[in-house]
């Protein structure tokens, strides 16, 4: 298992303005293959992490796609075995700002499992809040969606969505298991929270995310 990066390309835009990303699909309500580019793709050829960040001083949305060396199960697990991102009693040994947790409800729904949590953070140990965060996972179609638990209110977060897509990536050299991980984040914060939290929880929030993973490939 490794995570394959080389190096981070970043294309920041500093305000929010119209972009052509659909988060989920209303219909559908899963996530929505996104097409890369050719140029895209051949940085995703060469073992880059492509990011496209755009964001406010309290909002923000970015997409991140990466390569991985590791199998669906591995990663994202089964119903009957739990994967890297659905470890969720690990997230405090792999995320810094997660100081606690605890899962408050599992159900399942047809092929849909839902699992709620509530993650109690924090920031340089000086700014310290918590979230409800109900997640789907469908093990099938392998994707995650997550949303705030609107049953739980949040007195730093006003809005925090997005999801992963997980899907085989096809090489010329096919004894190679490749997965290309696509994941998107929508992030925004009530403006009554002092500007520099605002800024470390919208920009660290999208920039930094969802790379927490490669910790787990060392």
């Amino acid at each position: 298992m490794k995570f394959i990066i080389k190096n981070v390309v970043f294309f920041i835009l500093i305000f929010l303005g119209s972009y052509n990303v659909q988060l989920i699909s209303s219909k559908t309500n899963y996530p929505t293959p996104y097409i890369l580019t050719i140029g895209l793709n051949i940085k995703l050829l060469n073992f880059q992490a492509i990011q496209v960040i755009k964001y406010k001083i309290y909002r923000g949305i970015g997409i991140t796609f990466f390569l991985f060396k590791s199998s669906i199960k591995t990663l994202l697990g089964s119903k009957y075995k739990q994967g890297f991102l659905v470890n969720y009693l690990k997230y405090t040994k792999w995320i810094e700002e997660i100081d606690k947790l605890k899962i408050y409800k599992c159900q399942r729904r047809n092929n849909v499992f839902e699992v709620g949590v509530k993650f109690n953070m924090s920031i340089y140990k000086i700014f310290y809040f918590y979230c409800y965060i109900n997640q789907r996972i469908n093990f099938k179609k392998n994707w995650i969606v997550w949303t705030l638990d609107r049953k739980y209110s949040s007195k730093v977060l006003k809005k925090s969505l997005g999801f992963w897509l997980i899907s085989k990536y096809k090489t010329s050299k096919q004894y190679v298991k490749l997965l290309r991980v696509y994941s998107l984040t929508n992030i925004e914060v009530k403006k009554n929270i002092p500007t520099f939290f605002k800024n470390f929880l919208v920009i660290n929030g999208l920039r930094y995310g969802i790379l927490w993973i490669k910790n787990i490939s060392k």
